[in-house]
């Protein structure tokens, strides 16, 4: 009797612990899923909206935001591509400089549509999470398009 008594002792220790470990692996996985969720929502730039370069979408600029533009180009805007009458005016080989380019075609006053394209460089695979992983290097750029209104 008293062999009986120490295995069911020993059974509802065994089904205790099994119970315990259990909420201990939902609890984890819970407090990773919150982790996840925060820094989510914390990281601004997931939410910025990238155009595909394909649709209407973008803003309206000015001239002026035009030439900054080709002035300030550095390392993160990998091209500038300007539109005029559904013809490409920029880059052009017969271009000499910049300063030539807006005296000969921005200084019209018009608006451009500008869309912002995100360019990623290299290869990539794609994780069990849909987390999309660079293999190869290469920075991300953009390419920023301009079309006359």
């Amino acid at each position: 009797m008293e062999n009986i008594s120490d295995a069911l002792k020993i059974a509802f220790a065994t089904i205790v612990f099994m119970i315990g470990i259990s909420i201990l692996f939902s609890l984890v996985a819970s407090i990773k899923q919150t982790a996840d969720e925060v820094l989510l929502y914390s990281d601004k730039t997931n939410f910025y909206i990238w155009e595909s370069g394909t649709g209407k979408s973008g803003k309206i600029v000015q001239e002026k935001e035009v030439i900054a533009s080709l002035y300030e180009k550095n390392e993160s805007v990998e091209e500038i591509h300007i539109f005029k009458d559904n013809k490409e005016i920029y880059p052009d080989d017969s271009i000499y400089s910049i300063a030539e380019f807006i005296n000969r075609e921005l200084c019209e006053g018009n608006t451009y549509l500008e869309q912002i394209v995100e360019i990623n460089p290299g290869q990539f695979i794609y994780a069990s999470d849909g987390t999309r992983i660079r293999v190869t290097g290469g920075a991300t750029k953009l390419q920023k398009i301009y079309i006359k209104q």
